[in-house]
Parts: C-alpha cells; sequence; structure tokens
C-alpha cells in the first residue's frame, strides 16, 4: 500500500514514466530490453512477450499484449538462475530465474545470446549484492542502496525542516517509554556506560539496570556474557514490580562462576514483591545450551544463582527455522499439491515452531503477571530472545497492541537491541546459501498474526499492517531494517539519509487501523493447542494465482460502516 500510495504522488507531481511504469524519486534506469519473454511457473497461465525495465530499486516486466505487469524490488531477490534453451524447452532463448525471499519465482527468457544475458545479469547482481569484503567496502556499498538515493530526491525527506530529519527514527525513547511503563527509579536506574557503544555494540545506547549494581561491576558482568549482551531491562510491571530482563548466555563453561553476574541476577529477583525466586528462561533445547558450555559459554547453574529456577524452553536456533521455511516454500510455491497439502504442512513443522514460540512467551507473560520477574536469553540473545520478550510484551501490555506501541515495540525489542536484520535476510547478499540466514522475524510476525486470529478486537491494527511491514522487510524503500544494530544504522548514516517505514505509517495511520478495535483485556492470553493455530495463507501463498484472497474481516468491517454512514446521512437528509 505504501509503495502505491508514493506511486500515486510521483504521478500527480509528473513524474516520469518508462515501460508503462512511474519512477519513484531516486529511481533511475539501468538497463531495458523490449525483447523478453515471461514464462509463467503455472501450466495455466501462457508466456507473455514484452519489456524488461531493471533500475536500481526493481526489475520491471510490462507485457507488450497488456495484461497484469510483474515487479519485484532488487532487495527481494534471494537467487538468480542461469536458464539455457537445453534445460528449459519451453524457453524462446537463454534466460534467468529469480527467486525472491517472499516465495515468488519469476523466470524470463530471450532470444538473443548469452552475451544479452549475461550482461543482464551482470547489471542486476551490481544493484542487488554487494560483492565486495571489508567493514569500509561494505559500509560503501551500502550507501549505494536506493534508499539513500529515495531519501535524497523525495519530497518526503524533511530537507527543510531540520528539527524533523529524524522523524520515524526517534520514535522509541528510552526513558520515555520506561516512564509510561511506570518504572521505579529507586530500584532501577539508567546507565550511560553505552552512549558510544562502547559496553556492548550491539545494544542500544541507554540502557535499564539493576540501581544496586555499580558501573564497573556492570562491565565484568558484560565480560561473562557472550557478544558483552548484559542483562538489561525489557518491560517493567507497575503493579507488582516483576520485569523482563534480556541478555546473551552466560560464559560459564563447565565450572567458571561470576560473581558480578550472580549479584546482578540477585538484585533483578529483588526489584519484584516476589522476591523469593527468580526465573531464568532459556529458549534453546537444553542439549544444544549443554553443547556450548565445551565451547566456553553455557548456562546459569540453579545451584550458583539460587533461589533461581531454570526452565528450558526448547525452541530451535536458526539452522533448524531456516531448514523448516525452506520445506515450506517447496510446499508453497510454485504450485500446491492439495491431495497431500495437510502431510506436506505438517513435514515443514513450521507451525510447531510458531507454537513452541508462544507457548514460551506466554510461559513468560504469566510469570511477570503474579509477581515475579524473569531474565530470559538464547545463544546471543538477538533472535529467539527478542522474539520472546517481544511476544510477551504483547500479551501484558495494551499498550503495544496499537499501532504506535506495536511501532515501539519492534524499534525497542528488535531494533534497538540489536537483531541481525542484515544477516537474517540476507540483505545484498548473493549468497543464498549462507547459513545465517533466517526468517527469525518472519516468526515473530506470524506470531502476533495467530494472536489476531484469536483476539482480533484487542488489537487497533489487522493483518493489512503486518502484510505492510513484512513488504518493506524486502523492498529496500526504507532504511528502518538495513543493518544490524543501532550503532550501524547510526555510524552509516541510515538514521540520518533514509526515510523511516514507521513514519509512512504514521503519515497513513487511519488506513491500517482496525474498525472492529475495542479493547476489553488487559492482559491478553492465547490458546496455544495447535488446533487453535492456523496456517498463514495470506501472506505465505498469497501469490498464488489459483488463490482468491479472502476479503480481511477489517475491510469488510470499513465498508460496512462507510455503508451505514452514507445510509444515515440519507435518512437525516430525508427528515429535513
Amino acid at each position: 500500500f505504501l509503495m502505491a500510495a508514493a506511486l500515486e504522488r510521483t504521478l500527480t507531481q509528473g513524474s516520469y514514466v518508462d515501460a508503462g511504469r512511474a519512477y519513484l524519486p531516486g529511481e533511475v534506469a539501468l538497463t531495458k530490453d523490449e525483447n523478453i519473454t515471461y514464462l509463467p511457473a503455472s501450466e495455466f497461465q501462457d508466456p507473455a512477450q514484452g519489456t524488461l525495465l531493471v533500475t536500481n530499486y526493481r526489475v520491471f516486466f510490462h507485457p507488450t499484449s497488456g495484461g497484469d505487469s510483474i515487479e519485484f524490488p532488487l532487495l527481494a531477490i534471494e537467487s538468480m538462475e542461469k536458464i539455457s534453451p537445453q534445460a528449459n524447452k519451453s524457453a524462446p532463448g537463454y534466460g534467468v530465474r529469480f527467486q525472491l525471499k517472499d516465495f515468488r519465482n519469476f523466470t524470463f527468457a530471450s532470444p538473443t545470446d548469452s552475451a544479452t544475458r549475461a550482461a543482464l545479469l551482470a547489471k542486476i547482481q551490481a544493484a542487488a549484492f554487494c560483492e565486495t569484503s571489508g567493514r569500509a567496502a561494505a559500509e560503501e556499498s551500502l550507501r549505494k542502496l536506493f534508499a539513500f538515493e529515495h531519501f535524497k530526491n523525495s519530497s518526503e525527506a524533511p530537507v527543510r525542516a531540520p528539527s524533523t530529519t529524524d522523524r520515524g527514527w526517534r520514535l522509541h525513547n528510552v526513558e520515555r517509554e520506561f516512564q509510561r511503563q511506570g518504572l521505579d527509579m529507586k530500584k532501577w536506574r539508567f546507565t550511560t556506560l553505552n552512549t558510544s557503544y562502547e559496553l556492548c555494540d550491539t545494544y542500544p545506547a541507554l540502557l535499564a539496570v539493576p540501581a544496586e549494581i555499580t558501573d564497573d561491576e556492570l562491565r565484568r558482568v558484560a565480560e561473562f556474557r557472550s557478544r558483552k549482551r548484559l542483562p538489561a531491562l525489557s518491560w517493567f510491571n507497575r503493579r507488582n514490580h516483576a520485569s523482563i530482563v534480556r541478555c546473551a548466555q552466560p560464559c560459564t563453561g563447565f565450572v567458571k562462576r561470576s560473581d558480578d553476574d550472580q549479584k546482578m541476577l540477585a538484585a533483578v529477583r529483588k526489584t519484584a514483591e516476589c522476591a523469593d525466586m527468580l526465573y531464568i528462561y532459556d529458549a534453546r533445547p537444553q542439549r544444544n545450551a549443554m553443547a556450548n558450555s565445551a565451547k566456553g559459554l553455557g548456562y546459569e547453574s540453579e545451584a550458583a544463582y539460587e533461589p533461581c529456577k531454570l526452565t528450558f524452553l526448547n525452541i530451535h536456533n536458526i539452522h533448524v527455522v531456516r531448514e523448516s521455511m525452506m520445506r515450506l516454500r517447496e510446499v508453497c510455491a510454485p504450485s500446491i499439491d492439495d491431495q497431500k497439502w495437510l502431510t506436506n504442512l505438517e513435514n515443514t513443522q513450521w507451525l510447531k515452531h510458531i507454537r513452541s514460540i508462544l507457548l514460551g512467551a506466554q510461559a513468560i507473560a504469566r510469570l511477570v503477571a503474579n509477581g515475579s520477574s524473569v531474565v530470559t536469553h538464547c545463544s546471543d540473545g538477538w533472535d529467539r530472545t527478542s522474539q520472546l520478550t517481544a511476544l510477551a510484551m504483547l500479551m501484558l501490555d495494551p499498550y503495544y497492541r496499537t499501532i504506535m506501541g506495536f511501532m515501539v515495540l519492534i524499534d525497542k525489542e528488535w531494533l534497538s537491541f540489536g537483531h541481525k536484520f542484515h544477516q537474517r535476510l540476507g540483505t545484498f547478499d548473493g549468497n543464498a546459501k549462507d547459513d545465517q540466514r533466517a526468517p527469525v522475524f518472519v516468526q515473530f510476525i506470524d506470531c502476533v498474526w495467530q494472536m489476531l486470529q484469536q483476539h482480533p478486537c484487542e488489537f487497533e491494527f489487522g493483518e493489512s499492517l503486518l502484510l505492510e511491514i513484512l513488504t518493506h522487510l524486502y523492498s529496500g524503500c526504507y532504511g528502518t531494517f538495513l543493518c544490524d544494530s543501532e550503532r550501524l544504522r547510526v555510524e552509516t548514516g541510515v538514521v540520518s539519509s533514509t526515510l523511516s517505514l514507521w513514519a509512512a505509517i504514521e503519515d497513513h495511520y487511519e488506513r491500517f487501523r482496525s474498525p472492529i478495535f475495542d479493547p476489553q483485556l488487559d492482559i491478553m492470553y492465547l490458546n496455544c493447542n495447535m488446533r487453535h493455530l492456523a496456517f498463514w495463507t495470506g501472506y505465505y501463498i498469497r501469490w498464488n494465482p489459483h488463490l482468491t484472497a479472502q476479503e480481511e474481516i477489517y475491510d469488510r468491517t470499513t465498508k460496512l460502516l462507510d455503508i451505514c454512514q452514507k445510509l444515515e446521512a440519507k435518512v437525516k437528509s430525508e427528515r429535513h
């Protein structure tokens, strides 16, 4: 929706149009071929001839005979595969198959020779993927992304109002957010140790920590935690002073201990009204945590941190989740086997992984609601930890179920606390087999969608907002999901030189507002039985040409309300 709105604005401003498509601000053509054939994956669709246009933002195909055009952002490309006439009998010549990160697949062929295809591939390769190594070269390539050009040329860029240049980028203010939560400043304090990101380069600049822990102790605690990701406050319960604290795994090995780390977790326990027990929720399967002990890492000992209760949540790591997503892709695209659909879906284990995340988040939420503090972590504290803290906070705090609150939640628990969006999404990385890629954030949004299905009236937003956010994971128009940490987004100029997705959503707030929003619950729990979880067809197979998308309840309700208002207006006019 946001891109359609941007294109509509450019057309009204007299934007340049090529191959039947208006250019976005900052978008320039890289190459164009007017003799291209599109080869659909479905046997029920015919090949189409037309023009293929490649810009610094997207690939666009416009059929000569009319019909639906095809377009996709360069950053959405997962892999490209060369197609020869010998390999594909239906191809009129040399071609290329694009596999996208959103499950779409497109194949284009040209009757010309392989040199023409090579030139086309080289243009796309240079624009979509970074082939350089080293931090300086990578940062230089980052600044060539379309998001930077879009900002420079967009009327949305606040160039005439310097005071608003951070619009959307300062949505989450640490002190303001904890003030909203009612943080007890007698038991907690803010530390500026990480202002220059020297304490932990993947953490936010400002952290909330127990008041009794000194800065020197914080430094030693950071040394004892993986990646120096020390325990930091995520959420505070004003009713019972219980808290959610996040961190990375401790560097315990088999026998190592840290008095400072033990003191810090004891301080977390004592801040809550129910201070007789601290609960530590390790997201990993126990065998994985034990295996990490051999590497000098590991998990907390109940004896060393007593009184505490350690629980392993058995949520699998990025490698297992990536394999599950790959199997899901095979089930959903390019075609669906209706006869074996349920069996194939079960074999992906996707919903099983979703369920384990929701169960873990709900267990955390129940404890905090009942007055006990929880410390949670996975291995490095930037994948499963973000899933657990954010989902638990959605269950506990109605504010995060509003549009503004949900954006703050993502900004806070995912962006500020260093989820590795760059690595997990494979941003301008041509290696589709990179073992650091994983759909961790997609899992989180899927979990939120499951919540929406069970409690639709508790959320100010609906499915359309979730789809918009996932669309812009790979669009490259906004800088929101670029880089792996707050520090890198500041240092590389992403914050100062790209538009924020949150600002764009704010501009179209009413478009995403649910007409059935009627919150009744303060704390919201789910039924996590498998029969109550659903497969999200509206996202995973929304591109399937044989799927007729069901009209979203929010859109249907909006239309009904609009009809009611018109009828009421007509009745009033008739009375007069």
